[in-house]
């Protein structure tokens, strides 16, 4: 039997969306309906979710994250955000 890789998708969604500074990237990973909470502000809905990116991105010039571990449960259905680091690769 195949697992999915759960990691795998979620690497790619730090590369695609993150790393390349393309929040409409999150198209591919996120549904419509998608919510997260971050810094107590609740992001409701895939086009939001995708404008809080871009808002995030122009104020940290050069983000480029660097994923130090993460990983998935057995059957493959959840995988642990990925514990990473980030740099400014761009001149300040």
């Amino acid at each position: 039997m195949n697992t999915p890789d759960s990691v795998g998708v979620v690497h790619a969604f730090w590369n695609e969306v993150w790393n390349a500074h393309d929040p409409e990237a999150a198209d591919r990973f996120v549904v419509d309906d998608v919510v997260i909470v971050s810094g107590g502000e609740t992001i409701s809905g895939r086009d939001k979710f995708k404008r809080w990116i871009a808002g995030f991105l122009a104020h940290v010039d050069g983000l480029h994250l660097e994923v130090l571990e993460s990983f998935q449960n057995a059957d493959a259905s959840r995988a642990a955000p990925p514990c990473g680091r980030f740099a400014r690769t761009a001149n300040c």
